[in-house]
């Protein structure tokens, strides 16, 4: 038989045994590393979409969108939230429509955005939800061409999402980036393939983080 082996650590004059004091090591050790990961994951800066950008570009099927960005249907966070209502009745027969936040509005490129302001940004981050789930929509920012034309082209994007009936949190990277020139913060789109009985869907929390 092999004889165990108990350790005993001397602690201001008291015998503690190790099969005591390990527990409480490992506890500790643990809280460090989740306070640093914890510390590291928090953005040290963030610019909301919504205070620089004005959902403005209206694109495709412009009839069949209805947007409200004062909707108070279960918001994320705060008392409201966006919401968009995508009928898929092809008003213009382009079997598809989207929105732009741009800066300042309208601007397809003819006139600058904001300058060096998201330089540096390490992601864009937005909550969203369908209101039955299933809904099928594309985020993305940047890809305006024009005389001023955004810094990131093409557009950065998640790829056709589909969305669930409870919020959940996206985010696009945007590590390494050139963001030295932004008209359009942010877009949705959307197409009747993808939703041929139209789809609403609610956004919150639209946000470049540091």
């Amino acid at each position: 038989m092999i004889a165990s082996i108990r350790l005993v650590i001397i602690l201001g004059g008291y015998k503690v045994s190790m099969k005591l004091i390990l527990p409480l090591l490992l506890l500790a050790i643990a809280l460090v590393f989740s306070s640093t990961y914890c510390a590291e994951s928090q953005p040290t800066k963030v610019e909301n979409v919504s205070d620089r950008f004005i959902p403005s570009g209206y694109m495709g099927d412009i009839g069949d969108i209805s947007l409200n960005e004062r909707s108070a249907n279960n918001p994320h966070s705060g008392p409201e939230c966006i919401e968009i209502l995508y009928s898929a009745a092809g008003s213009s027969g382009a079997g598809w429509a989207g929105i732009y936040w741009q800066y300042p509005v309208n601007n397809w490129g003819d006139y600058p955005g904001w300058k060096d302001v998201f330089t540096g940004a390490k992601r864009l981050t937005f909550w969203a939800r369908g209101v039955n789930g299933e809904e099928a929509a594309e985020f993305k920012m940047g890809g305006i061409s024009g005389t001023n034309s955004d810094s990131v082209r093409p557009a950065k994007t998640t790829g056709v999402l589909t969305l669930s009936k409870d919020w959940k949190q996206y985010s696009i990277d945007l590590t390494g980036e050139d963001l030295s020139h932004v008209i359009g913060g942010f877009c949705w789109v959307t197409n009747k393939m993808g939703n041929p009985s139209g789809c609403t869907i609610y956004l919150d929390d639209i946000r470049y983080e540091w």
